[in-house]
């Protein structure tokens, strides 16, 4: 089973066995250098994704991670923060078709996420020019994942009062303000979240989704990943937003021993969700 989600024949894949996380990073930013094309690295756990991409960023620039907590119950908890935009910069940098290095493990090179070319158009580029109401760019946030609040206090808030609209970009460090003047986008400016001070104007704004749950057909539904196919004519994963790549596969036995413990995990979690409601 697990070599039909590797699919060997589709991508050039080298297994790694025996060497240090060192010597992988070495290895694969010299390949990366003469070859010119993108890597992916598959790692069995979090924490040696972490290690390796933490060894790997210093001799390469285009290096980034796309972290996923190696438990199958953290789909049903409350989802990281810190973790949820690190894989939102890595799928907005990839997406650029740059060549890049990807370190991910396991639960990361399983999850749903929307195609390539829908999350390129899913960006939203705000500025005086666009004719977008403020009522339709507030949708079109909500339905990118942003949550609306009273006051916009955190990244991937907004907040609507009168003829302002706050936003605060999961991709920026400070929160945007848009003054309308009827229909029409009268101002652009960031500002300070703790004093609502004015930092400074700005000419156009590229926000980005706050969610790698993009729900394109507008179905009513709980937002979880494994929902994705629902809401969505085509998923991907990971490995799909690079484009002629390199699979590096970190000790192929272990992860394939992983992948059957998270089957029967799996298993398990879906009989005493059903037994709960019985």
């Amino acid at each position: 089973m697990i070599d039909k989600i590797f699919d060997f024949e589709k991508y050039n894949n080298i297994a790694i066995t025996g060497l240090t996380n060192e010597l992988i990073s070495f290895c694969v930013s010299n390949i990366y250098k003469k070859l010119n094309k993108n890597i992916m690295i598959l790692t069995n756990s979090l924490y040696e994704a972490n290690l390796i991409y933490s060894s790997l960023c210093k001799l390469n620039d285009n290096t980034y991670l796309f972290p996923m907590d190696d438990f199958l119950t953290s789909e049903a908890l409350a989802v990281s923060p810190d973790l949820l935009s690190i894989r939102i910069n890595t799928l907005n940098e990839i997406s650029k078709n740059k060549k890049s290095i990807v370190i991910t493990n396991l639960m990361g090179f399983l999850r749903y996420l929307p195609n390539k070319e829908l999350w390129k158009s899913s960006k939203i580029t705000i500025n005086k020019s666009i004719k977008l109401t403020k009522e339709e760019i507030e949708r079109k946030l909500i339905s990118l994942g942003y949550s609306k609040e009273n006051i916009v206090t955190n990244s991937g808030e907004i907040a609507s009062r009168g003829f302002v609209l706050d936003i605060f970009p999961i991709n920026e460090e400070n929160a945007i303000r848009i003054e309308y003047w009827g229909d029409e986008i009268d101002s652009i400016r960031y500002f300070d979240v703790d004093s609502q001070r004015s930092i400074g104007d700005v000419e156009e704004i590229i926000i980005t989704p706050n969610s790698e749950f993009i729900n394109e057909k507008n179905i009513e539904i709980e937002e979880k990943q494994k929902y994705l196919p629902l809401v969505t004519d085509n998923i991907s994963s990971i490995l799909d937003y690079l484009d002629d790549s390199l699979l590096f596969i970190k000790d192929y036995t272990q992860l394939k021993n992983s992948y059957k413990m998270l089957r029967e995990e799996i298993i398990d979690y879906d009989n005493s969700i059903n037994s709960d409601y019985k």
